[in-house]
């Protein structure tokens, strides 16, 4: 809610469909994960929430990403023209 998002329904399970919070805009896709390799996630992640027609991927994270990880990351990111992506981690 700090951010402007309402109604946010965790749906995380088996059955998913690939979402993990469903929230008022759907334009966006939010994502949790505990994966160590977060670069291989994001990717696949984008790339699902594209097919979808989104155009944001909300990326939530346990683990800590450098600033020059992530940045990193952020130049070659396959889909970086396509869809936004933001991270938070620990």
């Amino acid at each position: 809610d700090q951010l402007g998002y309402k109604d946010l329904n965790i749906v995380d399970g088996p059955n998913d469909g690939g979402v993990d919070v469903m929230s008022d805009r759907d334009y966006v896709q939010i994502q949790l994960s505990v994966r160590k390799d977060w670069e291989a996630k994001v990717t696949s992640e984008a790339a699902s929430a594209l097919k979808q027609g989104k155009k944001h991927l909300i990326y939530l994270t346990n683990r800590h990403i450098t600033a020059n990880a992530e940045a990193k990351f952020k130049r070659t990111f396959k889909h970086r023209a396509e869809i936004d992506v933001t991270i938070y981690d620990s």
